[in-house]
C-alpha cells in the first residue's frame, strides 16, 4: 500500500490530534538510526517513553507495554489489529476514548500499542487494519 494511501486512510477515517500528526513528531535520537525522518507517515509523540511512528514499511513504537524497549513490526507481518477492549457492546464514545490497539503478528506475537484517544486513534487503527487486510488479500506470510 502506498504511503499516500495510508496517510489518506488516516485522515479520512480519523485525523490528527494534539499528539498525533501526519509526518514526524518524534525528536531526533529516539528513532532507530536506519529510519529517516522522511520515512515517517504518521507519528504519535507523548513523551520519550511513549511514542509511535508508522513508517513506509514498518510500525515502530515504545510504551509502558514494551518495558521501555523500541518495538518494530514490518507492515507485512501484521495479521490482526483490534481496539482494546474487544467488547462489541461499546458505544462509539467509549470506543473513541480507548487508548490501546492490539496488534498480532503472523508468528503469534502480540502487542498493545498506546495511542492518542479520539479521532487520531481511529485513524491509526484504520491504517493498521488496512495493512493487515492487504496482507491477507495477498496471501503473504
Amino acid at each position: 500500500m502506498s504511503p499516500k494511501t495510508l496517510q489518506a486512510i488516516f485522515l479520512r477515517k480519523g485525523g490528527e490530534g494534539s499528539y498525533t500528526k501526519v509526518g514526524n513528531l518524534i525528536p531526533s535520537g529516539l528513532l532507530p538510526e536506519d529510519i529517516a525522518e522522511s520515512d515517517i507517515l504518521v507519528s504519535y509523540f507523548r513523551d520519550p517513553d511513549e511514542w509511535l511512528a508508522v513508517a513506509n514499511s514498518e510500525v515502530i513504537f515504545k510504551n509502558a507495554y514494551t518495558d521501555g524497549a523500541i518495538t518494530r513490526i514490518k507492515h507485512s507481518e501484521i495479521e490482526m489489529v483490534r481496539p482494546l477492549p474487544f467488547k462489541v457492546d461499546l458505544n462509539i464514545n467509549q470506543e473513541l476514548n480507548n487508548q490501546l490497539l492490539f496488534v498480532k503478528k503472523k508468528n503469534g506475537e502480540s502487542f498493545n500499542i498506546k495511542v492518542e484517544t479520539g479521532p487520531a486513534r481511529n485513524g491509526l487503527y484504520q491504517m493498521l487494519y488496512s495493512l493487515a487486510d492487504q496482507t491477507k488479500e495477498k496471501g503473504e506470510g
